[in-house]
C-alpha cells in the first residue's frame, strides 16, 4: 500500500477511535445505483407508489426529497458520484477519456481505509476504460438484468463470504433503462392496438434491410411502428433494425400516443419494481445475519428518464427537466440513526454530496477542495440556520450521439433556471417555480427577470470556481486537451462495447 494511503488509513482509524465520530464507522458500505430511475417512480416522492421495500428502508433511514443528478447521462453522473467533482472538473465525457490519475475515487479512498472493494455493474458506459474500476479489487461486468434476476444469489453469496470483514460494495443495474420490456403483455391486453406477432416482427426486421441499420428504406408508418416495438423488447438482441431506438418527436401526433406512452411507463415501472425487490432481498440478508445495524446503504440513481413530458423529449441524453435531473436518494445506517433522526430531508442536495457523506461515515478525511457537503447533519436534523443553497446540474449529450454543448442548470429554493442559447435548441433561458409549477410549464424569466439574472449569476460563479482535471487518453495515458481533439466516436470502441451501447439506445 502506498505511503500516502497508509497515512490516510491511520488517520481514519484514529478519528474513529477518538470519539470524534457520532457512531463507529460502518462495517459494510453498499452503494446501489438504479440507472435511469426518476424520483417520482419511487414511493414517497409524490408519484407512483410501487416500491414497498425502498419505502420500508426510507422509513427506517432518511429520504432526501429534493436530490439532483450531477448530469443527464451515465458517465458524468457516475463519475461525479465516485469523485465528488462537477462533470467539468473530472472531465470524463469522451469515449477515449479516463479519469486523471491525481483524482482519487471513492473506492480508492475506502480501500486505503481498510475496506474490501467489489463492484457488480452493467456494461455500456460503466466500462473500466473511463476509470470506474479504480480502487475495486474486482470490477465485475454483468448482464443488464442479472443483478435483479438470476445473479442476485451470487451477490448475496459474496456478501456472506466477507464474514466480518469491512467492505464497500457497489451495485449498478440497467434494469430500468431502455428497452423496457413488456411487449407480449401489451399485445395480449390491448388487441385493439393491432401489434404484430413475433413472427411478423422477425419479417419486418429482416425483410427491409438497410446498409446502416436505420430503416431508411421502409415507409414512415412502418418505421414508427418498429421504433415503438423497440421500446418494449425484453432483450437487446430482439431490437428491430427497421426503426430507430429513439422515438421521434412526431410520435406525439400518433393516434396511439397516449396508450403507447402509458404502456411504456408501465413497463418502466415494472423494471423498477424488480430493482426494489432485489434491494429488499439484500436488506433481508443483512437482517438475517445481524449485519443490518452496521451497514450504510445508499440507494440512488444517475439520472431519470423522460417520456414526452416536454416538447416531444424522451429518454434522457439532453433533457434539462426534473423527469431526468431529479433522482431518489435513500440513506440507511441504523446505528447512526438509532436515537432518531430526520426521515425526510427537504433541503437541496445532489450527487456531489455523496462522496463527502460516505467518507464522513467511514472516518476518512474529506478533501478540502470538494464543494459538496457531508449530509450527516441533515440526517440528524442538526444543520441549523442552513443558508440558501444552490445546485448546478450539467445537461450533457452522450458522445455517441450528435454533439451538443454543456447546458448548465441552477436550482435554488423553489426556483430552477435553465441556460438558454440557440445551440441548445432554446434561445432564451427558462425559469420555473417548482413549488407552484412542478411540471415546469410556465417560463417566468419574462415576469421575474431579476430572479432569472440572479440564478444565472450564481451558475456563472459556480463555473468560474471549477478546477478542471484534464483526463487522460484511455489507451496511451497522455493528457487530453479540452480543445482541438475530436472524440473518436463509437466506431473506435471494441465491438462488444459498441454493441452494448447500441442495445442501450446510445448508438443508432
Amino acid at each position: 500500500m502506498p505511503r500516502l494511503a497508509l497515512i490516510m488509513a491511520a488517520l481514519a482509524l484514529a478519528a474513529c477511535g477518538s470519539g470524534e465520530s457520532e457512531a463507529p464507522r460502518p462495517k459494510r458500505i453498499i452503494l446501489f445505483s438504479m440507472d435511469t430511475v426518476r424520483s417520482d417512480h419511487v414511493s414517497g416522492y409524490g408519484g407512483v407508489d410501487a416500491t414497498p421495500r425502498l419505502e420500508e428502508i426510507a422509513a427506517e433511514g432518511t429520504r432526501f426529497e429534493r436530490f439532483y443528478a450531477a448530469s443527464s447521462y451515465t458517465i458524468p453522473s457516475h463519475m461525479s458520484i465516485f469523485t465528488g467533482l462537477d462533470p467539468v472538473e473530472h472531465g470524463v465525457e469522451r469515449l477515449d477519456a479516463r479519469l486523471a490519475p491525481e483524482v482519487l475515487t471513492l473506492a480508492e479512498r475506502l480501500r486505503s481505509a481498510g475496506y474490501t472493494t467489489q463492484a457488480f455493474r452493467g456494461g455500456g458506459f460503466m466500462a473500466p476504460r473511463f476509470g470506474f474500476d479504480r480502487g475495486f479489487a474486482s470490477y465485475t461486468e454483468v448482464p443488464r438484468l442479472w443483478l435483479v434476476r438470476e445473479g442476485l444469489p451470487a451477490v448475496l453469496d459474496w456478501m456472506r463470504a466477507q464474514e466480518d470483514r469491512r467492505y464497500f460494495l457497489f451495485l449498478h443495474t440497467y434494469a430500468a433503462h431502455f428497452p423496457y420490456g413488456g411487449y407480449e403483455r401489451y399485445r395480449a391486453e390491448h388487441p385493439e392496438r393491432g401489434l404484430p406477432a413475433r413472427e411478423e416482427l422477425h419479417r419486418l426486421s429482416g425483410g427491409h434491410p438497410d446498409p446502416e441499420g436505420r430503416g431508411r428504406s421502409v415507409s414512415g408508418s412502418l418505421r414508427l411502428l418498429c421504433s415503438v416495438v423497440n421500446q418494449f423488447v425484453e432483450n437487446p438482441p430482439e431490437l428491430l433494425e427497421c426503426g430507430p431506438r429513439h422515438l421521434p418527436a412526431s410520435f406525439t401526433a400518433s393516434p396511439h400516443f397516449e396508450l403507447d406512452r402509458a404502456e411504456m411507463l408501465r413497463s418502466y415501472q415494472e423494471r423498477i419494481e424488480l430493482v426494489d425487490r432485489a434491494i429488499g432481498a439484500i436488506r433481508d440478508e443483512l437482517v438475517a445475519r445481524g449485519h443490518w445495524d452496521d451497514t450504510l446503504l445508499i440507494v440512488t440513481a444517475d439520472h431519470g428518464e423522460a417520456f414526452f413530458e416536454h416538447a416531444g423529449l424522451s429518454n434522457h441524453g439532453y433533457v434539462p427537466f426534473d423527469e431526468v435531473l431529479r433522482v431518489p436518494l435513500i440513506v440507511s445506517y441504523p446505528r447512526f440513526l438509532r436515537e432518531g433522526g430526520v426521515r425526510v430531508v427537504g433541503d437541496l442536495a445532489w450527487h456531489l454530496d455523496l462522496l463527502p457523506t460516505v467518507l464522513g461515515f467511514a472516518g476518512v478525511p474529506v478533501p478540502t477542495e470538494l464543494r459538496g457537503r457531508d449530509l450527516r447533519d441533515d440526517m440528524r436534523g442538526r444543520r441549523s440556520q442552513t443558508p440558501e443553497r444552490a445546485v448546478f446540474p450539467a445537461v450533457m449529450r452522450p458522445p455517441t450521439l450528435s454533439p451538443l454543448p454543456l447546458r448548465r442548470v441552477a436550482i435554488s429554493g423553489p426556483l430552477k433556471w435553465i441556460d438558454g442559447h440557440e445551440a441548445f435548441g432554446d434561445s432564451k433561458p427558462m425559469l420555473f417555480d417548482l413549488a407552484s409549477d412542478p411540471g415546469e410549464r410556465e417560463n417566468r424569466c419574462g415576469r421575474d427577470a431579476e430572479a432569472c439574472r440572479r440564478l444565472e449569476a450564481s451558475a456563472r460563479e459556480w463555473e468560474r470556481g471549477l478546477q478542471p482535471h484534464a483526463p487522460v487518453d484511455s489507451q496511451t495515458g497522455a493528457r487530453l486537451s479540452p480543445t482541438g481533439q475530436a472524440d473518436p466516436g463509437p466506431d473506435a470502441l471494441p465491438p462488444a462495447e459498441r454493441e452494448q451501447l447500441r442495445a442501450l439506445g446510445y448508438v443508432e
